[in-house]
């Protein structure tokens, strides 16, 4: 039974003590804040502008694009902000363009329509004693030029009314 005495004395002494200390002084309504991770909404800058917002004539030379395609007699060139892309000249189904920023800008000559030298016969009508008239056509400067006419042994079938 004393132990047990002994044992509350010793309990009330340390608590007493422990009571008697000077209290902690309380948290900072800042500090409290960051410790909890509860933080005043802040006033923010304005985002910068990303380069896709600032006028492409502003832009820094190595930023643009710069496309170049081969045309029939010289190039075509263009300079974007953006993508480009550039297509050589094939004839006869492509005469060569370029595309920067969405504008399309061609070669200055067009794929030849023909061959040059080149010859064919083109119904025409009828000739006054009803054969069937051609005309002679010669590919100049890559399109057709008719250079004469002429008249076949083969009738002209009579058109229905």
């Amino acid at each position: 039974m004393r132990t047990i005495w002994l044992q509350a004395c010793c309990l009330t002494l340390v608590a007493t003590a422990g009571l008697a200390q000077a209290p902690a002084p309380l948290a900072a309504p800042d500090d409290l804040a960051v410790i909890l991770g509860i933080f005043p909404p802040a006033a923010c800058p304005e985002p910068s502008p990303t380069l896709d917002a600032v006028d492409a004539a502003r832009k820094p030379e190595w930023f643009k694009n710069t496309c170049t395609a081969i045309c029939a007699s010289g190039t075509v060139t263009c300079t974007g902000s953006g993508t480009c892309t550039a297509v050589d000249r094939a004839c006869p189904s492509e005469r060569g363009h370029v595309i920067c920023d969405g504008i399309t800008t061609f070669c200055p000559t067009a794929c030849p329509v023909c061959t040059e030298g080149s010859t064919r016969l083109v119904p025409f009508g009828c000739c006054s004693d009803g054969t069937r008239q051609r005309a002679q056509q010669q590919c100049i400067n890559g399109n057709w030029q008719t250079v004469g006419f002429f008249c076949t042994d083969v009738l002209c079938r009579p058109t229905p009314l």
